[in-house]
């Protein structure tokens, strides 16, 4: 849901200024984990980087973050069941990590 991709979105906005740069957009690829090499990441990149800016700022993100036209072209069905399995997985360890940051205050 969009609160989960809000939450895992702020996680790798590292500086906090609200949009995701290509390393904090690179690290969100990791954390998601769905299966796709730098080249690929970096190409997603200048996809979801609507104005051009070389920021994704979040509402582009989420225009973007699965797009029909796109899991039609690049990904099978049973890879975007990854893909989904992967969002799941990296929420559930940015709530561990918050939740471990709030233990150690």
């Amino acid at each position: 849901d969009s609160g989960s991709l809000s939450k895992l979105f702020e996680y790798v906005d590292s500086n906090g200024d609200g949009s995701l740069n290509l390393p904090e957009f690179l690290e969100l690829m990791k954390q998601m984990r769905i299966g796709i090499d730098a080249k690929m990441a970096m190409e997603l990149f200048q996809q979801f980087d609507d104005d051009g800016s070389g920021w994704i700022e979040y509402d582009e993100f989420l225009r973007h973050i699965y797009p029909e036209d796109f899991v039609r072209s690049q990904f099978t069905i049973e890879s975007h069941r990854k893909s989904s399995a992967g969002v799941s997985a990296a929420m559930q360890r940015l709530e561990q990590h918050v939740e471990q940051q709030q233990s150690s205050q």
